[in-house]
């Protein structure tokens, strides 16, 4: 089989961008590794004496092996291939606007101390939303804009961690029924 350069972009955008993270994370025994999750032999305590707790730092340890050395072939092949392209299309430079697009980081993720690339989508200085607009444009990713869209307001740091973290802008929020709380709500009128 010989797969085409469109083949090749497609399989390598469906390798997870933090993949050596999770494998790191087994590897160091995070909490959220096999390792630690439930299990019959402990009833969920945690830790597994048996053999078979052994195996995932193995496994994830010879996964790490195989990661680096396939993210080298790739580096490398793709050396091969921008050599090759500077000998027959020395004029293929890609534009410097698409280089910035490209690498842009959301500026209120990187105001809020995530040291994780979040691509940006737009520049703006929210003047149809905030009541004030910022003083100049900044980048910002596609949830940032929607939250403060919605919001009518810039998320505070402590927001943005969260939502970075757990993918959701609002902690649970405890409802509390009581029967003050429900007559409440109910219409004073007479019924008609």
């Amino acid at each position: 089989m010989n797969p085409t350069y469109a083949q090749a972009m497609a399989l390598l955008n469906t390798v997870q961008p933090n993949l050596r993270q999770a494998i790191t994370d087994q590897l160091a025994g995070h909490p959220r590794a096999q390792a630690y999750d439930t299990d019959k032999t402990t009833g969920g305590g945690g830790s597994d004496p048996t053999a078979t707790a052994a195996i995932v730092p193995d496994r994830a340890r010879h996964d790490l092996e195989q990661y680096t050395a396939a993210i080298t072939r790739i580096y490398t092949a793709a050396m091969c291939l921008a050599h090759l392209s500077d000998h027959y299309e020395p004029s293929h430079e890609p534009r410097k606007v698409d280089v910035q697009r490209a690498t842009r980081g959301c500026t209120l993720h990187l105001r809020a101390g995530i040291d994780a690339h979040v691509p940006a989508v737009r520049r703006t200085d929210f003047g149809t939303v905030l009541a004030e607009p910022l003083k100049d444009p900044v980048d910002v990713c596609q949830a940032c804009y929607d939250q403060v869209r919605n919001t009518r307001g810039l998320p505070t740091n402590e927001e943005i961690v969260r939502h970075h973290r757990t993918g959701k802008w609002k902690g649970r929020v405890a409802s509390t029924w009581s029967v003050e709380s429900i007559a409440a709500t109910r219409p004073t009128g007479e019924a008609a």
